[in-house]
């Protein structure tokens, strides 16, 4: 065999095993994250909307009590942020940027088409403090005669008034106590309010994901990187078989490097399915703990089609390795007979004819 041909046959013998695992690598990410409804599901089985919830609300209740408008009673604003950012709300708001993120991705839109109405959430959150000031108010006694003496009835505050006074319009005090926690000056949502992605803009004006206008073509680029690395894994095999003299040594070949692929990726994913677990069992806190629940249940997803192709690559590699031990060499005929015989045959034939000239006449 030439150098040249050696050399081509251990560059085609290469590109063929790498293909071949990075089909099944692409091919397996892109089922995971290939579209928004993997990650969408991933996140409800992890849990992470109830704890991101409360983080949200534990967050937003600690800075409202830190308002100078208002003493507001900690009780009523964790429950009123409670009864707003539900773990619902949560997750339909976070979908709704998944999907517009990946409208943004595919190529169907310059920017990602979500919008979250952080008005409408402020105003629930404002209104149901003002349920809660009323609630207050209605389950305090009466108000005393010195009680009444002390009381400002210009100036109440509906979560330190230690009594009910007679004749307080409830409804007026509620809108008043609205208007003095909206320290936005609107109570009805509007476009300012808007979370979406056009608003996003860097210190220099420019939108963030105008500038990162790479990232969809990369992601574009993964989604086609299957049929690249399968037509590379084709044409690598056909010329191992063509090149390879015999042509059964290409066939071996090939069917040896898919075993030996189908075992390195199970022990990729042995390997990854230790480690996750380990940093699971690891985590610090339970924001961490959330995040490696939503990658492990990725990766599982992930682990299923790396273990479909490990297992499709050593069934066909076996299966290659016994059909070719019946691959009989070009040129070899297993119904000829064998020389000798055709000699025996022909040596009897004639002894048989020399016998009989030599019978005497009778």
């Amino acid at each position: 065999m030439s150098l040249r041909r050696k050399i081509l046959l251990k560059l085609m013998a290469s590109l063929f095993s790498l293909s071949i695992l990075a089909l099944a690598l692409v091919i397996s990410t892109n089922s995971v994250i290939g579209t928004p409804d993997s990650i969408k599901s991933a996140l409800r089985e992890s849990d992470v909307y109830p704890v991101l919830s409360s983080r949200i609300v534990e967050s937003f209740a600690n800075k409202a009590q830190e308002m100078p408008e208002t003493k507001l009673n900690q009780k009523a604003i964790d429950d009123a942020f409670a009864k707003t950012i539900t773990p619902s709300l949560v997750q339909n708001n976070v979908e709704n940027i998944i999907s517009g993120t990946y409208s943004w991705l595919d190529g169907s839109t310059s920017t990602p088409t979500f919008n979250i109405n952080v008005g409408d959430i402020q105003q629930q959150i404002i209104n149901n403090l003002g349920d809660a000031s009323v609630t207050r108010l209605k389950g305090l006694p009466a108000c005393t005669v010195e009680q009444l003496q002390q009381l400002d009835a210009n100036n109440v505050d509906p979560f330190t008034i230690p009594c009910n006074p007679p004749g307080l319009d409830l409804a007026q005090l509620r809108k008043q106590f609205q208007a003095q926690v909206d320290t936005s000056g609107n109570t009805k949502s509007n476009d300012s309010t808007n979370i979406s992605a056009d608003k996003m803009v860097n210190s220099a004006g420019q939108n963030v994901f105008s500038q990162a206008d790479y990232v969809p073509k990369l992601f574009q680029l993964g989604q086609k990187l299957p049929w690249i690395f399968g037509l590379i894994a084709i044409l690598s095999g056909v010329a191992l078989v063509y090149f390879n003299k015999p042509r059964k040594q290409g066939i071996k070949s090939i069917t040896i490097m898919a075993i030996v692929a189908g075992i390195l990726l199970l022990l990729l994913v042995t390997i990854t399915t230790i480690a996750l677990r380990y940093l699971g069992n690891n985590a610090p806190g339970i924001a961490a703990e959330v995040a490696m629940s939503t990658i492990n249940t990725l990766y599982r997803q992930m682990a299923i089609s790396l273990k479909v192709f490990a297992s499709s690559y050593i069934l066909l590699g076996l299966v290659g390795l016994i059909t070719i031990r019946f691959i009989k060499p070009p040129g070899q005929n297993t119904n000829a007979l064998p020389l000798t015989t055709d000699t025996t045959a022909a040596d009897t034939s004639i002894s048989g004819s020399n016998q009989s000239s030599h019978i005497p006449p009778l």
